[in-house]
């Protein structure tokens, strides 16, 4: 179990590595120009040299459910913040927000069901 822990407080550092290295390069854009180096999930992946399935099983203790939730919530709320304030492209944002967030249209529960409308009268003298 010491190993694990070990391991996961490695990948944590590297994780604040590779955050540390896109507000360096960010910081050199122009406000309101887009980012040099957005946070993404793949490149939080390929800095911590794993597989998305490798970094989805570290959830198996509770030092992994921590960090990978902490990791990615702070990528998700970097693309979310930046596409609301122009610095990325929104259907870029939008596609990696779906793809690596699970973000998108939400299946509906009795999509074909119908829907009655009653008008009062009132209503329906105000609609004619």
């Amino acid at each position: 179990m010491a190993a694990k822990k070990r391991r996961i407080q490695e990948y944590a550092e590297a994780a604040e590595h590779y955050f540390a290295v896109c507000d360096e390069a960010n910081s050199q854009c122009e406000p309101k120009m887009p980012l040099a180096k957005p946070y993404t999930l793949s490149g939080l992946l390929c800095c911590l040299g794993i597989s998305r399935k490798a970094f989805f099983a570290l959830e198996s203790t509770r030092d992994g459910r921590v960090f990978v939730n902490h990791v990615l919530t702070k990528i998700e709320a970097f693309i979310e913040e930046n596409a609301l304030s122009g610095r990325l492209s929104a259907s870029a944002a939008q596609s990696s927000l779906k793809y690596s967030f699970g973000w998108g249209d939400k299946e509906r529960d009795g999509e074909d069901e119908k829907i009655t409308v009653t008008l009062t009268p009132e209503a329906r003298r105000l609609a004619e």
